[in-house]
């Protein structure tokens, strides 16, 4: 059953060991990470679905890794923080495939041992390595439409629901890359738009109004988490009652930075 699901940002001045003083603009950040990682603690998870913009993307196809043992490391960005080692979930991943395959959703099992920096930073700062640490299945968005990324949430949804044990999704991506004039993309008016729309959006639970947002909009914004969140949406379509928790936001470097969850009863 889907005990959590949470929005995680992935900047890398987050990267561990990375000497740099960027760091400490991301206060915030680091702080709700801190009690996000007490929440999920909770919930003890046997198993947590993570949505990376940054995984073995396909932009016809949505990927669900089949990988029995992962790994990563942040060594390509300089950082001497040691390889992070994870079980996969087989069994819950075909499962997931064969509802996608009767939904008529185009998808690809794959395997894919080594793990995206974005998936990483989820859950470095989520997990304690140090204990038994939850099966992980790496699963990666599309380029079509939202509401073929909300069906594919609720075939996620209705796989979860079928397994009598607690299960969490993290949705990684940030929001506008816009903010500000040295931010990576450049500024657009529409970034800060599109962030707070898409939080006040969140908060009131107005689904429906989020995929119903405009293509342009998001596309001019220079996001990536939308339709990681829209994924998580769809997995929750089963649940008597939502409600988001923003937990922060900032923007120090010009790219928008939303922590958050879902939690149920």
């Amino acid at each position: 059953m889907l005990n959590l699901s949470a929005i995680i940002p992935h900047p890398t001045a987050l990267i561990p060991e990375l000497k740099n003083e960027q760091i400490s603009q991301f206060k915030k950040t680091t702080k709700s990470l801190a009690l996000l990682k007490k929440e999920l603690a909770k919930e003890k998870p046997k198993t947590i679905i993570l949505i990376s913009p940054h995984g073995s993307m396909r932009y016809d196809k949505f990927t669900i890794n089949l990988e029995n043992r992962l790994q990563g490391s942040f060594s390509a960005f300089g950082s001497e923080a040691e390889e992070m080692n994870f079980s996969g979930n087989s069994e819950l991943a075909k499962q997931i495939f064969t509802i996608c395959r009767s939904l008529h959703l185009p998808i690809d099992l794959i395997r894919e041992p080594n793990l995206d920096y974005a998936s990483l930073l989820s859950l470095y700062y989520l997990l304690d390595q140090s204990e038994e640490t939850p099966a992980i299945i790496p699963v990666t968005y599309t380029a079509f439409d939202y509401q073929m990324h909300y069906i594919f949430g609720k075939a996620i949804g209705k796989a979860i629901a079928g397994i009598n044990e607690p299960v969490v999704i993290l949705a990684s991506g940030d929001l506008s890359h816009r903010l500000t004039k040295d931010a990576p993309a450049g500024f657009s008016p529409y970034g800060k738009k599109f962030d707070e729309t898409l939080i006040d959006l969140l908060e009131n639970n107005q689904v429906e109004k989020i995929l119903g947002l405009n293509p342009d909009f998001a596309d001019e914004a220079q996001e990536c988490a939308l339709r990681s969140v829209i994924i998580a949406l769809g997995s929750m379509f089963n649940q008597k009652k939502i409600a988001f928790r923003k937990l922060s936001y900032e923007a120090p470097l010009g790219v928008g930075h939303l922590v958050g969850y879902w939690k149920f009863n």
